[in-house]
Parts: C-alpha cells; sequence; structure tokens
C-alpha cells in the first residue's frame, strides 16, 4: 500500500515537471526574441567539467554496487556514465584546456559518446538478473566501452575536412543530420524516462525514481537544441543548466541509494551476529537442558 502512494506522488510530480518544461519550452520556441544564451566561455567550461565528473563519479558509485550485488542494471549504470564522462572530457574539454576549441571530428566524438552512453543507461532498467562472475565484468565493459570511443573518434579525424562543424551560424538551420542526431538524443531520453519510471513502479527501487526525475530534465534540454538554434561551444544555454541540475538529481539519488546499501548490509550483519550468538551459546544450553532432562525421564540419578 505505501509503495502504491509513493508511485503516485512520483507520477504526479513527474507530470507536474513536465508541464512547467513542457511551457518553457513552449515560449521559448514561440517567443525566438527571448534571450536564452550567454557568451560565457568559462562557465560552460565549469559546467562541461562538473557534469563529467559527476558521471564519473555515478560510474564508480554504480560499479562498486555491482562488485557487492552483482546486477546487470548497476554494470550498465557504471558503463553509461563512464563512456559519457570519458567522451566529454577527452573531446570536449580537454582541447579547451589545451587553448583551443574543438575540432568537428572531437565535436561528433563527445556527441556520438554521449549518445551511446545515454543509450547504455536507457536499456539498463529492462536487464534483470545478476551476473555471476563479477571480477572482470567491470573491467570488460569500461575497456570496451573506451575502445568503441576511441575507434569512432579514429574513424571521424579519418574524415578529415568532410565532417561539418558542429558550432552554430547566425541565421543558418541546422543540417538534417545533426537535426536527427539532436532528436535520437531526446528519443533516448524518454527511453530512459519510460523505463526508469516502469522500474519504480514495479520494483519501489529510490534510485530508479531520482533516474526517472533526472532523465526528464535531459529530455527537455535535448529537445531545447532540437527547435531552436544550435549554441557556440562558447556559449551558455538553458538546456546546460538543465543537465546540470540533472546531474545535481543524479548526484541526490546515488547518494541515497549508497545510504540504503550500507543500512541493508548493517542489517544483515547484525542478523548474522545474532544468528552466531544463538549458535554458539543459547542453542548450546538448550541442547544441554534437553540432554539432562531426557535422562531424567529414562531414570537417570538427579545427581
Amino acid at each position: 500500500m505505501k509503495s502504491e502512494q509513493d508511485f503516485q506522488s512520483w507520477l504526479w510530480g513527474e507530470i507536474l515537471l513536465v508541464g512547467l518544461l513542457g511551457a518553457s519550452l513552449a515560449l521559448f520556441v514561440a517567443q525566438p526574441e527571448l534571450r536564452t544564451r550567454y557568451d560565457l566561455p568559462q562557465l560552460r567550461l565549469v559546467l562541461q567539467t562538473t557534469m563529467a565528473l559527476a558521471g564519473l563519479l555515478v560510474a564508480v558509485l554504480a560499479a562498486a554496487r555491482f562488485a557487492v550485488e552483482g546486477r546487470r542494471v548497476d554494470l550498465l549504470l557504471a558503463s553509461g556514465f563512464f563512456v559519457v564522462s570519458l567522451s566529454a572530457g577527452l573531446f570536449a574539454i580537454g582541447p579547451q584546456l589545451g587553448g583551443s576549441p574543438p575540432r568537428p571530428p572531437e565535436e561528433w566524438t563527445a556527441l556520438l559518446g554521449a549518445t551511446i552512453g545515454q543509450t547504455l543507461i536507457a536499456i539498463a532498467p529492462f536487464l534483470h538478473g545478476r551476473t555471476r562472475r563479477r571480477d572482470w565484468a567491470i573491467a570488460n565493459a569500461v575497456a570496451s566501452a573506451g575502445v568503441a570511443v576511441f575507434l569512432a573518434w579514429s574513424l571521424l579525424r579519418a574524415a578529415g575536412g568532410s565532417l561539418p562543424s558542429l558550432e552554430s551560424h547566425a541565421g543558418a538551420p541546422k543540417p538534417f543530420y545533426l537535426t536527427g542526431m539532436l532528436a535520437l538524443q531526446a528519443l533516448v531520453a524518454l527511453v530512459a524516462v519510460v523505463g526508469w519510471g516502469a522500474r519504480f513502479k514495479r520494483q519501489t527501487d529510490d534510485f530508479a525514481r531520482w533516474l526517472t526525475l533526472a532523465f526528464t530534465l535531459m529530455l527537455f534540454a535535448a529537445l531545447q537544441l532540437v527547435f531552436q538554434p544550435l549554441p557556440s561551444s562558447s556559449y551558455v544555454s538553458q538546456g546546460d543548466f538543465l543537465r546540470m541540475l540533472a546531474y545535481a538529481v543524479i548526484l541526490v539519488g546515488a547518494w541515497r541509494a549508497i545510504r540504503s546499501t550500507e543500512f541493508s548490509r548493517a542489517v544483515a550483519e547484525e542478523r548474522a551476529r545474532v544468528a552466531r550468538e544463538i549458535h554458539d551459546g543459547l542453542a548450546q544450553y538448550l541442547f544441554a537442558v534437553l540432554t539432562h532432562t531426557t535422562m531424567l525421564e529414562s531414570g537417570a540419578a538427579v545427581d
């Protein structure tokens, strides 16, 4: 009964959030003269770095929970957030720290890596069961993800000058393939919202609730890019703040999940301690009493 009430409360909150974000998106699309971006390259770099570090932290926490429980959903969560953080750190943040803006191969690799990582996170709630061999599962998943990102970068770099830049130009519409890529990211975020919401209803997983809220914010951040001109790498838009808020929500959910895991482990350890005390003390005492009672019933001397 309580779980059903929690789901109903969460659902109404999700509907309210979608309504507010939808109204905000409609306002910005209908009124393009509203200023929704600011030329603040340093702030954008700080936001990108913070989100990459937050994603890496969530990947480590998911990997730690997988090492304890062996659930496949945590394996995909760790892999997905690692891919997102790796691609952003190496191909979006790294060139800027080096003093030069990202080139088209790096821009497309960062975009592709973010899409692949979010896809892994989106399909994670649909997986069930546990992995028996946990020793090398995380290492293999992380290595495979890293190889995939570097392979994509190598192929895009080989394309050379044929790759268009993701930088926006005043009055120029986005090419259809870029619009399609951004729409794909929005679709992946929608799948994540549905998947994690269904998991929360089915298993009352608290972390799933926070992931659903976070990907709702990421969904509308992606829609902002679909329906509005793509901002330059030096500009900060409302989509960046939505993504930053989404990562803050994910960190809160990850912290609560770790606290819950620690509480469950403490309860299990306390039960094991009580069981040992019963086995070593009370059980032996009761066995001795039973033995003496049987001897008395058989006619043994009271002494």
